[in-house]
């Protein structure tokens, strides 16, 4: 395929298609594409043979997602190569705020009658143990009843299993929570949210995160891998400990009676994506 339709450079972005295009490289006749390796997750990067040869051999140029990835590189082979850092962007276009008619819509579509009116917290990150959610079950569950009853979150993603029912129901939390499910299109469910949530134990920068923002809200983020790198605490999100649901529930009790510092932030969110778009557009 590589001879027939003589490709300037290839794109890998794992170790199997990686190794694939290494091997088609060594039956190539004449000149070779330029590979471009990604690395695009949290995992840690080989320091073996195999590596040494994928990057010997088939590796022209690395691209990190975030600093964080960057710096799961040093050390290893891929350190030989020059690495740069584009961090994920979102379809700023596509992802844009609701006015405020249309995400009263949202609410009442997303989470009915019941909890349209209260303070929503939500996440578009999905249901994986590891993404962290039930850390803010866990806090919000902390809070006084009087607190807690005028708050709901949402949480779009795969349907939980029985086992995370049970943690949130043992947390007395089960009418607090709507579990959305998998949506193939999620902007009507962050158009509902007050503020997003990512809280995942390992992330290499976030798109979810990057697409509430697009949509003008704040997001509170754990201080875990890439997620950090995509708000400025305090001014278009927040930055907790990860795995703190007391410092959560602290930050709650600080930011839900202030609607209009959130509007300021979530419009600050929404320029720091177009921003970070338009300087992608002029690094490419």
């Amino acid at each position: 395929m590589f001879e027939k339709e003589r490709f300037d450079i290839v794109h890998v972005n794992g170790s199997p298609d990686h190794r694939l295009v290494m091997y088609a490289i060594f039956g190539l006749h004449g000149k070779r594409p330029r590979v471009v390796y990604t690395k695009h997750n949290s995992l840690p990067v080989g320091k073996h043979f195999g590596s040494q040869l994928r990057v010997k051999y088939a590796t022209d140029h690395v691209i990190a997602v975030s600093h964080h990835t960057s710096r799961l590189l040093d050390g290893t082979p891929y350190a030989k190569r020059e690495v740069s850092v584009i961090q994920n962007g979102v379809d700023v276009e596509h992802f844009h705020p609701f006015n405020d008619e249309a995400s009263q819509h949202a609410r009442l579509r997303m989470v009915g009658p019941e909890h349209a009116g209260k303070f929503i917290v939500g996440s578009v990150a999905g249901t994986a143990d590891y993404k962290g959610w039930i850390d803010m079950v866990t806090a919000i569950a902390s809070l006084p009843v009087r607190v807690r009853e005028t708050m709901h979150i949402l949480i779009a993603g795969e349907s939980p299993s029985s086992a995370q029912r049970q943690q949130v129901a043992q947390l007395g939390m089960s009418k607090h929570v709507t579990f959305a499910e998998n949506l193939l299109d999620v902007r009507s469910c962050i158009a509902a949210f007050d503020i997003g949530f990512v809280l995942s134990y390992a992330e290499a920068i976030s798109f979810a995160c990057r697409e509430m923002m697009a949509m003008g809200k704040p997001v509170i983020v754990a201080d875990c891998g890439g997620l950090p790198e995509n708000v400025s605490d305090g001014e278009d999100g927040w930055i907790v400990p990860q795995r703190d649901p007391n410092a959560i529930s602290s930050l709650l009790r600080e930011i839900r009676g202030k609607p209009e510092a959130l509007r300021a932030m979530g419009e600050s969110a929404r320029r720091k994506s177009e921003w970070t778009l338009l300087a992608q557009s002029l690094n490419s």
